[in-house]
């Protein structure tokens, strides 16, 4: 299980932050790494493990959102509409005991920005795009010795990609 906590950053002003701790966890135990949509829909994601996903994998995450806990997540082919993308991942190689979802915050603020300007090609403040992090939970910390950040990107504006956003400079 991890914890989803979605930062929308404009000169550097948090506008929104969402512990959403169901989603990673939940969504990615449907399907395995390899799955990038529905076998029966390819317009439709696969739901795969939160353990299981890579950079440069996107998600297609409806209205309603994910719940705090997650568990799996909606991956679906980068070239069909989704909604974000994960652009890098940070493994907290410093805390053998879980250190706590302001600590793991606080690295997750950092690096995923320093991983921005080289995925996208631009600084993330003079973006379209905005970035946010998916952490490990206690649990996922404890059980599965999870020690992964995922950064993950989307639209400013919330609307959708139909490409990756790998070199884009938008």
């Amino acid at each position: 299980m991890r914890r989803l906590c979605v930062i929308f950053r404009s000169d550097y002003t948090l506008v929104i932050r969402r512990l959403a701790l169901s989603l990673v966890g939940g969504l990615l135990a449907l399907s395995g790494i390899s799955a990038c949509s529905s076998a029966k829909n390819p317009n439709k994601p696969a739901a795969v493990g939160a353990l299981d996903v890579s950079v440069g994998q996107c998600m297609l995450i409806d209205s309603k959102g994910l719940s705090p806990s997650i568990t799996k997540l909606p991956i679906i082919d980068c070239t069909k509409p989704h909604t974000h993308e994960i652009y890098a991942t940070v493994i907290d190689k410093t805390d053998d005991v879980f250190p706590g979802q302001t600590a793991l915050e606080t690295i997750a603020q950092k690096e995923c920005l320093v991983d921005f300007e080289p995925f996208v090609g631009i600084n993330a403040f003079d973006s379209s795009l905005f970035y946010t992090w998916i952490l490990p939970s206690l649990d996922s910390w404890n059980d599965k010795k999870d020690r992964t950040i995922l950064c993950v990107l989307g639209r400013k504006d919330f609307g959708q990609l139909t490409t990756s956003a790998k070199g884009l400079k938008i």
